[in-house]
């Protein structure tokens, strides 16, 4: 599987939605830039809660401290997919979705537990 890590600070003033589709487009293009033939897809997703974009945890502390901030609240997932013809080499088609999600009040226990499965950075 090829690789499309890129940097996904987002620009000063970029909307979550935008951030997305933004990284999603990337991803797809670096992945098409090396592949020799067919289609690529490539899709990015951001949490938010009014206006903050988190990112992905650095940490176990930052993803702690993220699970304080979103638990009890109803934040929103966006996510930006992205599908490059390789033929072509642009994007055949981007779509952005967004959903409101319900994070329940997690007791710590339960943090901690979420945590200790390392899926979170």
């Amino acid at each position: 599987m090829l690789s499309s890590a890129i940097d996904e600070t987002p620009y000063p003033g970029e909307s979550a939605h935008d951030l997305v589709q933004r990284l999603a487009f990337a991803k797809a293009d670096l992945i098409a830039a090396r592949a020799l033939a067919g289609d690529r897809h490539r899709a990015d997703t951001e949490v938010t809660l009014e206006s903050h974009i988190f990112g992905k945890p650095r940490s176990s502390d930052d993803a702690r401290h993220m699970l304080e901030k979103l638990s009890g609240r109803t934040h929103a997932v966006v996510t930006g997919v992205a599908l490059i013809r390789i033929r072509r080499r642009r994007a055949a088609h981007l779509r952005r979705v967004h959903a409101g999600a319900l994070c329940h009040a997690l007791p710590l226990k339960k943090s901690l537990a979420i945590l200790s499965t390392g899926e979170t950075t």
